[in-house]
């Protein structure tokens, strides 16, 4: 990014960083076709504070996915807010269980489709997420059910 005062206003550096040095930093999400490898879609932010963390990128472009979408994505989207976004719009999701809540896998648990391959009732969280409207997560479901 250009070294500009409006980039560095809306594009901070890094804390750390000394005054007059380096460049302004963003977070990037870009949503690209397995198949062609194709940027369909782009997000950018500020690399700190409010609004920068992948999930709210990923809600700018939501609109990206249509019914019968595979969104592959790491640990920091298995959110459940953007699964019942996701539900809600018929797409797929393929996250990586998010290590910082402390959910283990428990295959006795839920229902058995096979060998480590179960379906489990996720409850919906008690408390509602700051970007979301009062409306919305009332309308919510109680519980989602994902293998």
């Amino acid at each position: 990014m250009p070294d500009t005062k409006s980039s560095q206003t809306v594009f901070p550096q890094q804390g750390a960083q000394k005054a007059g040095l380096g460049f302004p930093i963003c977070r990037l999400l870009a949503v690209s076709c397995l198949h062609t490898g194709v940027i369909l879609n782009a997000a950018v932010g500020p690399f700190k504070g409010k609004g920068s963390d992948e999930q709210s990128l990923l809600r700018q472009v939501l609109d990206t996915f249509q019914k019968g979408s595979i969104v592959v994505g790491d640990a920091f989207f298995g959110a459940y807010f953007l699964w019942v976004e996701m539900i809600k719009r018929g797409v797929d999701v393929f996250f990586e269980q998010h290590g910082s809540c402390k959910r283990i896998t428990d295959f006795g648990k839920g229902m058995a489709l096979g060998k480590k391959d179960h379906l489990i009732d996720i409850p919906k969280s008690k408390i509602k997420p700051g970007w979301m409207t009062q409306k919305a997560y009332k309308n919510a479901p109680d519980n989602i059910i994902n293998c």
